[in-house]
Parts: C-alpha cells; sequence; structure tokens
C-alpha cells in the first residue's frame, strides 16, 4: 500500500480530513461524519503504488470515491459505479461539491468495465439482502476488472434483521486458513473458487459485519 514513511501521522491527519470533507462538501452532519469515517477508514488506506486506477463499486452517494479522487487525483484516476438511480444522485452531489469525477450507471451485478483494468478496486454496499446468484456475479466480475497484484478491497453487510446466506464466512476463514485447508464450512467451494480466480489480487477484507438476529454485535475485519 502507498502509505508516506510517517504513517501514524498520515493516519490521523487521514482521519481529520475526510469528515470534515464530508461536512463541508456533502452537507453530511457531525455525527453522521463520525460514524461514515468509522466504516470506510479502512477502505481510505488501501491504496496501490502509482498510477492508480481505483474504482468503488457500489458507490452510493459516492462520498468515498469523491473524497479519494480529490486527495489523490494527481495520482491515478477514480470511478463510482452503481445502479443508475444512485449514480443520478452521486453525479449531482458531486457537482454541487466542485469535484469533477466519472460515475457510471449500470446494472449490477454486471460490469462494463475491462478485464485488469484496475489496480484498486472496492465492492461495497450488497448485503444480505441479495441473492447468492448475485453475489457469485457480482464477485468473479469484480474480480475480473481487477488487475494482478492488484488490491480488491471487500466490504460485505450482513444485515441483523434479514436471515444471512453470509458466503463471505467462507470467504473470510479460507483466506485466514489457506484455500488448501480442509475446513468444515457452508459455501465452502464457492469461496474456494472464487479465491482461485483473485488469483495474485491482494484481498483486504474492509468490513465483513457478520451479525446476525440475535447473535451480539458484528465482527470487524
Amino acid at each position: 500500500m502507498l502509505i508516506p514513511p510517517d504513517a501514524k501521522l498520515w493516519l490521523i491527519e487521514l482521519m481529520m480530513a475526510y469528515p470534515i470533507f464530508l461536512m463541508d462538501r456533502y452537507g453530511v452532519s457531525d455525527e453522521e461524519a463520525i460514524e461514515k469515517t468509522k466504516a470506510d477508514l479502512q477502505l481510505l488506506t488501501f491504496l496501490p503504488p502509482p498510477p492508480i486506477r481505483g474504482v468503488h463499486i457500489g458507490c452510493g452517494r459516492g462520498e468515498l470515491v469523491a473524497f479519494m479522487a480529490e486527495r489523490h487525483g494527481d495520482l491515478g484516476t477514480f470511478v463510482g459505479i452503481d445502479i443508475p438511480d444512485r449514480i443520478a444522485e452521486a453525479r449531482e452531489l458531486a457537482e454541487k461539491a466542485g469535484i469533477e469525477i466519472a460515475f457510471q450507471g449500470t446494472a449490477l451485478p454486471r460490469l462494463s468495465l475491462p478485464s485488469d483494468g484496475f489496480n484498486m478496486v472496492v465492492v461495497s454496499g450488497p448485503s444480505s439482502r441479495v441473492t447468492l446468484d448475485y453475489w457469485e456475479t457480482l464477485l468473479q466480475e469484480s474480480a475480473r476488472v481487477t488487475m494482478e497484484e492488484g488490491i480488491y478491497a471487500l466490504n460485505y453487510r450482513c444485515r441483523p434483521e434479514v436471515p444471512a446466506i453470509c458466503p463471505m464466512e467462507a470467504f473470510r476463514t479460507l483466506v485466514e486458513v489457506g484455500v488448501g485447508t480442509s475446513v468444515t464450512i457452508e459455501w465452502q467451494d464457492e469461496a474456494r473458487q472464487f479465491i482461485l480466480l483473485l488469483g495474485k489480487k491482494r484481498l483486504e477484507w474492509a468490513q465483513v459485519w457478520t451479525q446476525v438476529m440475535g447473535q451480539g454485535p458484528p465482527i470487524v475485519h
């Protein structure tokens, strides 16, 4: 990752800059800015060496990718992708904030992006509300567009009010213990196939929320 020698000061400055950006440029309340900083901070540190070609799949309102584009625009390019309705809002907000950034509306989980086109891929937003078929397609497509040696950051949320299929649990476990290890876990085959698909791309677990109804607080990695 592209982190300066004085990493502690760099991280502190980042923790201050992001909420200020959210409040000043996007009109976010101070409380919401703090919560969003907690959620997005790890994603903000996933930077490959320049030139950066970054894409945020499931960018929502676009605040995170807009911040990256403004802060690191001299190091490369950044693209935000989501369904058309969300992208219309993201474009409008970025224009009001005075930020020039490319957004692309698409019918997720399919991606109209070149293979091996990005060395920084953030997949964010989808949750247990989507089907396993949707997840498999999105994971395959997002892995396809990630360059070898690129960073693939996955932000998976399993909402507590929805019974979870939670295939990410298998992915995370197999990454931690090794693909070749025998693990008795649901979705084992799907997990192994996805990890093999990633090849040399480095998988980062930005947030793997495994909270299911009545099972306590989320586990964040």
